[in-house]
């Protein structure tokens, strides 16, 4: 889960009135459970295997794009 969607919901919590600790409780919840997600597919994206069939240059490009894949879900994109 994002940031953001954390955020979104837990202020949406706190407008109609919820309890601060509960809406706390809640968002650590959710961001575990985002980051076992994200964890999870890295691992299944880690988990691909690349074809040695095809040609050097495709074979580079893609691991490059599985590695890029993988640091993405366990990183997410720069905030710029």
């Amino acid at each position: 889960m994002t940031e953001e969607i954390a955020t979104y919901l837990a202020k949406k919590a706190l407008d109609v009135g919820a309890d601060t600790q509960m809406v706390h409780i809640i968002t650590e919840l959710l961001d575990g459970f985002g980051t076992q997600i994200r964890h999870q597919i890295a691992l299944d994206l880690e988990e691909l295997e690349t074809p040695t069939s095809i040609s050097s240059d495709w074979y580079a490009a893609s691991r490059r794009t599985k590695m890029a894949a993988i640091a993405i879900v366990k990183h997410g994109l720069p905030n710029d």
